[in-house]
């Protein structure tokens, strides 16, 4: 018999377009031994060993589904329906955001949760590299974003140029040719 893997729709997000939201990329991730997941936008989510717990804080054992999807631009943040306003010290924002993703995970079809001992590693891409943007958390019990501190920003384009960082043992790796879909 199949499972199907139910993702938690929140009354305050409201796609405006029925059936144009942004997909869903799935993964099987094995809980104990812990992965990487290589989105096909270039991200890369780290899991270590361990890294998630059932709702009573048990840690999961097997493979667990992993649910992700990136959001990139203003078309995406619309489509998708998550709010883009924010509150700070009572008055209201509204985000400029340099991109968002959505992680769930599933354990036989029920949720599973992050365990706090062992976090995963999100390396999200962007096109903007500002460092005065911060990153937020959508909580959607509270419904509201949650300022969670300065984004750490790694460009990894940039030409090596200092002759010391030349002569690291990674100098001479060549960028992976980045994976196309299949038509």
């Amino acid at each position: 018999k199949e499972k199907t893997v139910s993702v938690p729709t929140n009354n305050f997000i409201q796609p405006p377009v029925k059936n144009a939201d942004i997909p869903y990329e799935e993964y099987s991730v094995d809980a104990e031994k812990g992965d990487t997941i290589f989105s096909q936008t270039g991200s890369i989510i780290l899991f270590p060993p361990n890294s998630f717990i059932d709702r009573e804080g048990k840690i999961i054992r097997g493979n667990i589904t992993v649910k992700y999807r990136e959001f990139t631009d203003p078309i995406d943040f619309y489509l998708s329906g998550i709010p883009m306003t924010y509150d700070s010290s009572g008055k209201e924002y509204l985000f400029e955001s340099s991109g968002m993703c959505e992680i769930l995970a599933y354990k036989d079809g029920q949720p599973v949760f992050v365990n706090p001992n062992s976090k995963p590693e999100l390396h999200l891409v962007t096109k903007n590299n500002s460092q005065e943007q911060n990153l937020y958390y959508l909580d959607s019990t509270q419904q509201k974003w949650v300022n969670k501190g300065a984004s750490i920003i790694t460009d990894l384009n940039k030409q090596i140029t200092d002759k010391t960082a030349a002569a690291s043992p990674f100098a001479d790796i060549i960028e992976p040719v980045k994976p196309e879909k299949a038509n």
